[in-house]
């Protein structure tokens, strides 16, 4: 009988230790399974981190492009600028016409006793001027100057009759005396074309460039500009 036990008794020592070893295997499967999803969690919070550095980068690029354009806009503008300044300065240095000249006098005319506003008088003289009505358009403008009722329009008034009248000295004192008071106005682009064709009738061709040039850059789809640009064609 001992001897048939004993067969009985090994495979049973065998089957224990298969048992044990296969409890062993799967706390290291376990074990292992822990580490991986472990390092799984980690590989996915690494990959949320880099998610979210890329992201910050991306939006630091766009801030980037966003600030060289704002600059290169703010570039562009201050050398208009400089080139309008300059232009100004051009005029102001420019001994184009005498201080003395008889526009000058003739602007300081007694202002007929009238019981019109002097608003009155420069809105009937802008209307003499747009009907070509100049004698009466000068007087208007000459007594808005003596009531210093918008004089820097007043001025520019009456540098157009005198450019029209191929007037070009009348014409550049009252260009610079208006650019002088208000060189914001709407109507500069025509004040800078007109000043440079008048110097080139003249024959000043440098400042009459520098206007041209000015009137260009300043003022680039303006019609004054177009015309302009023609104008350094041709000379």
């Amino acid at each position: 009988m001992q001897s048939l036990y004993k067969p009985l008794i090994v495979i049973g020592v065998s089957l224990g230790t298969l048992l044990a070893q296969e409890e062993v295997s799967q706390e290291k499967l376990m074990a292992m399974n822990r580490i991986i999803l472990e390092q799984s969690e980690r590989l996915d919070g690494l990959s949320s981190l880099i998610e979210g550095l890329n992201a910050s980068i991306g939006a630091m690029e766009a801030e980037k492009k966003s600030y060289i354009g704002r600059i290169e806009k703010l570039e562009a503008e201050v050398a208009n600028l400089r080139k309008r300044v300059a232009a100004l300065e051009s005029m102001k240095k420019t001994s184009v016409v005498s201080e003395t000249s008889s526009v000058k006098s003739s602007s300081k005319k007694e202002v007929k006793k009238t019981k019109k506003t002097p608003a009155q008088i420069y809105t009937q003289a802008v209307r003499d001027y747009m009907k070509k009505r100049y004698d009466n358009a000068i007087e208007g403008f000459e007594a808005s100057l003596e009531y210093r009722y918008k004089p820097a329009a007043s001025h520019f008034y009456l540098g157009e009759i005198s450019y029209y009248r191929k007037q070009y000295d009348d014409a550049l004192f009252h260009y610079k005396k208006s650019a002088e008071l208000y060189d914001k106005a709407t109507y500069m682009p025509v004040l800078l074309l007109h000043t440079g064709i008048s110097l080139q009738n003249r024959g000043d061709k440098d400042n009459a460039k520098r206007f041209l040039q000015s009137v260009i850059d300043g003022y680039p789809d303006t019609k004054a500009a177009k015309i302009a640009k023609q104008r350094l064609k041709k000379r």
